[in-house]
């Protein structure tokens, strides 16, 4: 058996293929694999005080995506954000926050903000490159879909001018996915095949995890990613993210005790390596710091579901035992995406605080030391 190279702990220092090349990786190095997944977040003190996150764009119509165009720079990057209620993509540059830009437009939508994590429209963002974007979402007939759209020039795109459309329709398996949430991308090497993973939401029930092959820059069929099970109608994996180590980290809904579960999954074993119990019951969505390597959660204040806000994950486990905890780092009741800047800045969209409420939705803005 190959020796690993004992090297010190680095926040995201390790390579997906310095994992995937070694089956008891796990073994030999488990608390450091631990720290690596979770960073060095635990040397981090939790913050005294929520910090007031500010706002950059309000009266949205249930803002659900947020992705930053590649290519940005911390003094110059575009992030775009969804409007599920409002059927559109529109983008921001960092130097005019203030100033909004259509880029995709004619989703169907009902319009209405009264169920914003189940509204048919645009929901879910990923970049392939910079001209390359994936839009996921459900329309008015109850289908979840995939769709990728070329910008490569300021001209506004008609949302029925996809360079690709995918939908679950022909799948046996996805009787009940209306809609595809967030969105994650492997990060592909020698080991790991490039693949596009969607969380699905059903009418009643959560949908799973769904994969989507990545080949010369356009999508596969869309087929059901069964991670260690993860493909449960017990199970809620909303929030979904893909870290420098390799591994896809999910956030699951499965516990009954107002608890849930992060869960490192591999991307291509399907394989889930590390359960951590997290005292978090509706994450939302994830997302690593550029800065810190340091993985974050929105936690969605659904009812029964705790306090709504933005939560760093520490690391909080001894040798043998790993644990994680969240830290309250801002206040966000009704969080539905977040995504880290090039500047390190964390983008939040959050649905409306009363649900009778509409085009009241927000995107804030959270910097500091993330």
């Amino acid at each position: 058996m190959p020796t690993v190279k004992q090297e010190p702990v680095r926040p995201i220092g390790v390579r997906g293929s310095d994992i995937f090349n070694f089956k008891s990786y796990l073994l030999h190095r488990y608390a450091l694999i631990v720290a690596c997944l979770l960073t060095a977040s635990a040397c981090q003190p939790a913050l005294a005080a929520d910090p007031e996150p500010s706002v950059v764009q309000k009266n949205l119509a249930n803002p659900c995506g947020l992705a930053v165009r590649p290519g940005g720079t911390a003094d110059l990057y575009e992030l775009f954000f969804a409007e599920t209620s409002a059927g559109r993509v529109s983008k921001l540059v960092s130097t005019q926050l203030d100033q909004p830009i259509e880029a995709i437009a004619g989703f169907e939508t009902e319009g209405s903000s009264k169920s914003p994590l189940g509204t048919p429209g645009p929901r879910g963002l990923c970049f392939f490159d910079s001209t390359h974007l994936v839009v996921s979402g459900g329309d008015k007939a109850g289908q979840a879909f995939l769709r990728l759209y070329e910008l490569n020039s300021p001209a506004i795109v008609m949302a029925e001018k996809a360079v690709q459309k995918l939908s679950v329709a022909d799948d046996p398996l996805a009787d009940d996915v209306r809609t595809f949430q967030s969105l994650a991308r492997t990060q592909a090497n020698e080991h790991v095949h490039d693949l596009l993973i969607a969380s699905g939401s059903g009418s009643k029930t959560a949908a799973g995890l769904w994969q989507a092959g990545i080949r010369a820059g356009t999508l596969s069929n869309i087929k059901s990613f069964d991670a260690g099970g993860i493909n449960t109608k017990s199970s809620t994996p909303a929030g979904i993210v893909t870290g420098t180590h390799g591994y896809i980290v999910i956030a699951d809904a499965t516990k009954q005790n107002g608890a849930s579960e992060l869960l490192f999954c591999h991307p291509d074993t399907r394989a889930i390596v590390m359960r951590l119990p997290l005292n978090l019951p509706n994450v939302i969505a994830l997302a690593y710091s550029p800065r810190s390597g340091s993985l974050y959660a929105a936690n969605f204040a659904a009812e029964g579901a705790g306090q709504g806000g933005i939560y760093r994950i520490d690391d909080t486990g001894k040798p043998g035992e790993p644990a994680c905890t969240a830290a309250r780092v801002a206040d966000a009741k009704y969080p539905t995406a977040m995504a880290f800047a090039p500047d390190g800045a964390l983008f939040i969209t959050a649905s409306p605080s009363d649900s009778d409420q509409k085009n009241t939705g927000t995107l804030m803005k959270l910097t500091g030391d993330l």
